[in-house]
């Protein structure tokens, strides 16, 4: 089955440094004039598990009921229940369950089959009673003022890869009902992209890290705009010095939340620095572009969403 939910392939990094990232701290989503969403781990961890228990418990009705309007629209409350029980029995019994990660993704192109807005993926490790381990993940959407399930699907691992065996979702169940026309999820799914831009603010940070000046400056767009009054040349000798100059540098990188509008991406996260005695940590901002194959940064700021 074709898995086309926003945000299901987007396989991040490692169950433990994940994005956003077994972090304890919440995402912060403030920003003036509007609401902040309460998208932490542990909240959206609860929502999930609470997902999964209906799932376990065939309260499949119920949990379509009060699904995301994405998911209600396109897929019949018996097709769902149907769908999602042949999964489940493809899948057989689970011994354990653990989770694994937790991704967050927002969107903001309009015009599309799913709406631009705010995603989330949560991921299980799970150890089938055969033997088998897998990857169970629930999609939430966030609507009207609350996170709602949106998906589940289960995926086998075989080695390195993982072979999807079973699954429901809006995007799934719409291309088998509709195949001549584009999967409703297809557009937002993106997962390629959000894991490049991930990608490129991990390498970023690990060249930093490593002191690796000549990486760490590659990393930067061409028309990159150092501000308060730099400008490039000077800035990366500034950069190249201050790097240099320290034993030791570590940077961390927590709770990304990246928000893709074409070739242009935000990444926003937790920057944790330390280097000799100084510790750091706030919320970072990279504005990135797509130049040819690469992310590279355009704009980085402290403090501020």
């Amino acid at each position: 089955m074709r898995n086309l939910l926003p945000l299901l392939s987007a396989w991040a990094v490692a169950a433990a440094t994940v994005s956003v990232c077994v972090p304890l701290a919440a995402v912060a989503g403030h920003r003036s004039g509007v609401a902040e969403v309460d998208a932490s781990p542990g909240k959206l961890l609860e929502i999930a598990r609470e997902a999964l228990r209906q799932v376990e418990e065939d309260r499949l009705g119920e949990l379509w009921g009060a699904s995301s309007n994405v998911l209600r629209s396109r897929v019949p409350r018996a097709e769902f229940v149907e769908s999602t029980r042949k999964a489940l029995k493809e899948r057989g019994r689970v011994k354990a369950r653990e989770w694994a990660q937790i991704r967050q993704v927002m969107y903001s192109e309009s015009g599309q089959a799913v709406p631009a807005g705010r995603y989330a993926n949560v991921e299980f490790s799970i150890l089938q009673v055969n033997g088998t381990a897998g990857v169970e993940r629930i999609s939430l959407s966030y609507e009207g003022g609350r996170w709602h399930f949106l998906g589940y699907v289960m995926s086998r691992r075989s080695g390195e890869e993982a072979e999807a065996v079973a699954g429901t979702s809006a995007a799934a169940a719409a291309d088998a009902r509709r195949p001549e026309a584009s999967p409703p999820s297809e557009p937002v799914a993106a997962p390629e992209e959000e894991v490049e831009v991930e990608a490129a603010v991990r390498a970023w940070a690990a060249a930093w890290s490593a002191r690796n000046v000549k990486d760490y400056l590659a990393a930067y767009a061409p028309d990159f705009d150092p501000g308060n009054g730099w400008d490039r040349r000077a800035w990366e000798a500034m950069r190249r010095e201050r790097i240099k100059d320290k034993p030791s540098i570590r940077v961390v990188v927590d709770n990304v939340v990246i928000h893709l509008s074409g070739s242009a991406a935000t990444a926003t996260f937790t920057q944790n620095y330390s280097a000799g005695r100084l510790r750091e940590s706030g919320r970072k901002t990279l504005r990135l572009r797509r130049f040819g194959t690469k992310w590279l940064i355009r704009e980085e700021s402290m403090g501020r969403e």
